[in-house]
């Protein structure tokens, strides 16, 4: 922590340790932006208890990356990877023109905040301050269920490291929250998708755009002020304000995106940080927060690190209208009741143009064009979500990865591959449970039971294949033996959907009658997955010929 006085306290996240990163031994230490990014080639990966938070620091360093660095070719790109870390005299000339605007506490331009806001607030704006446990939905607040947490929201003290931590994750994962507080740039948080590597260096190397910034972008560290843009409704005693949204947004932009107007209240408390328990002099308790930014449906964003599914192709009888929502790409979501792994074809692989109904990652597009991917056998990805029901309820967050071979990324038909093999699966789940409905209903005294015997069927069955799945995309890899791989795939799935539908047979009762349909439910299990298969391999041959 460094201060300007003794009265007003300055962390300047530009120089001070609040990204915890995690080298090749294991350890774990604290640095500054600058220091991540001149030294990002011996730390292996952004470490933080909240995989939200790896995210949004990933992006700020993504974004400062891009403006600093700037490739506008593959061969840059490629030549960056030659160097094997990255140019220290470009980030330093970065940061002799920015530096000052990544201060926490700046009078005039505090970091992602709102300078026209006060910092030390009197008694009437202190009343209407929120708690700064806001900044991390996953830390209840507010009328949120407190669960385990057995603090309220007043005892929540963050120092400042914490509370930059929670500022980052704001424009990637900020949801609706209440009257007038619309979401960030991407609506409802998407699956994003995160290249990982053996350094940091290769991790954001990856994630880096040619030729994608432009004259205007407005990220933060280059606007005057933020653009903030009052609600519409009128509340009491409130005169109405014009809520203006966004019509266009450059990519630093909405890497940056302010979707929140926030100020800080710094407090010299000489207190331990409820988040990282580290002790700490000017800690945050209280924060104005209210509505920011927020664009128009058509505004033409896309997220570089976000999959969309694509509108249906226009029919004779239904033109299509860019006015409408529904013609427009959405963003993939995580769903309660689907295994996110189940999106991977969606997430990581491209159809041919004339059947695209999904678009992966732009960095993805990028990555499978350069010669790295001769040098490597996979590339890991790390895939992080946030379950909301797009209000104000937050379920849980979604944190698994994937090692894609860099053959998967480039084959235009590697989508069909795994698009079979989910279909495959999804078929065999809806025969376990129809087999047991029908063979297991009548005999169900307690339908609760029954119920909750059918969702252990299913909850049994997906993820036995998760791993399983990961190993499928893996050897897929050999263009030369896709056919075999999908074959032993098929097996797989058989085996694992009779095995979770024995067990949940098996837990029916033990009375003659039960026994006897358990007996009877099997035989007919096993008969319908391998009509299945049967059906599949024939559809093969006749392909082949």
């Amino acid at each position: 922590m460094t201060k300007t006085n003794d009265t007003e306290p300055s962390f300047n996240l530009w120089t001070e340790p609040w990204i915890t990163l995690e080298n090749a031994r294991g350890e774990l230490t604290q640095h500054g932006i600058y220091d991540a990014l001149v030294n990002a080639h011996d730390y292996v990966a952004i470490y933080d208890p909240s995989p939200l938070v790896v995210v949004g620091i990933h992006r700020l360093l993504t974004a400062i990356l891009q403006d600093a660095l700037n490739p506008q070719e593959n061969d840059d790109l490629e030549r960056l990877w030659a160097r094997g870390k990255f140019p220290a005299d470009k980030i330093d000339k970065f940061g002799k023109l920015y530096a000052d605007r990544f201060d926490l506490f700046s009078e005039d331009k505090p970091f992602l905040q709102s300078a026209d806001l006060p910092m030390f607030p009197d008694d009437k704006e202190r009343k209407a301050s929120k708690p700064v446990a806001q900044l991390f939905p996953e830390t209840p607040s507010g009328s949120l269920v407190t669960h385990y947490r057995h603090t309220t929201e007043e005892e929540q003290v963050f120092s400042p490291a914490a509370v930059a931590a929670g500022l980052v994750t704001m424009p990637p994962f900020v949801s609706s929250g209440g009257a007038g507080l619309m979401p960030s740039i991407n609506g409802v948080p998407p699956i994003y998708v995160l290249p990982s590597g053996k350094t940091l260096f290769e991790s954001l190397a990856k994630s880096l755009m040619k030729n994608a910034t432009r004259e205007g972008d407005l990220a933060w560290w280059k606007r005057t002020k933020v653009i903030v843009h009052e609600s519409k409704k009128k509340k009491a005693g409130m005169s109405p304000r014009e809520h203006r949204q966004l019509g266009e947004v450059g990519y630093l932009h909405g890497l940056t995106f302010p979707a929140r107007k926030v100020r800080l209240h710094p407090e010299r408390l000489n207190a331990t940080c409820s988040r990282s328990g580290q002790q700490s002099e000017w800690c945050v308790r209280t924060m104005a927060f209210r509505m920011g930014e927020s664009c128009q449906e058509d505004v033409g964003w896309q997220d570089p690190f976000a999959a969309y599914r694509l509108p249906a192709k226009p029919t004779s009888k239904r033109k299509s209208s860019s006015k409408k929502s529904a013609d427009k790409p959405k963003p993939i979501r995580p769903m309660r009741t689907r295994a996110a792994w189940r999106e991977f074809t969606g997430l990581f692989l491209q159809r041919r143009e004339e059947n695209r109904q999904t678009r992966r990652p732009l960095f993805l597009d990028q990555l499978a064009e350069l010669e790295i991917s001769k040098r490597v056998e996979t590339y890991p990805f790390r895939c992080i979500a946030w379950q909301t029901d797009g209000k104000m309820k937050f379920y849980e967050w979604m944190d698994f990865g994937f090692d894609v071979p860099p053959s998967l990324l480039q084959d235009p038909d590697g989508a069909m591959w795994t698009e079979q093999a989910l279909s495959f699966a999804t078929e065999c789940a809806d025969t376990i449970k129809r087999v047991f409905s029908s063979t297991f209903k009548r005999d169900a005294k307690s339908p609760e039971r029954f119920k909750r015997l059918k969702e252990r069927l299913e909850s049994d069955y997906w993820p036995a294949l998760a791993g399983k799945f990961r190993q499928f995309v893996l050897d897929l890899g050999d263009r030369a033996k896709q056919q075999q791989t999908l074959d032993r795939w098929y097996d797989t799935v058989v085996r694992e959907a009779q095995s979770a539908f024995d067990r949940a047979a098996d837990a029916t009762g033990d009375n003659g009658n039960t026994l006897r349909h358990i007996v009877e439910g099997k035989a007919k299990c096993h008969s319908g997955l391998m009509y299945l298969k049967n059906n599949l391999n024939k559809e093969g041959d006749d392909a082949k010929k």
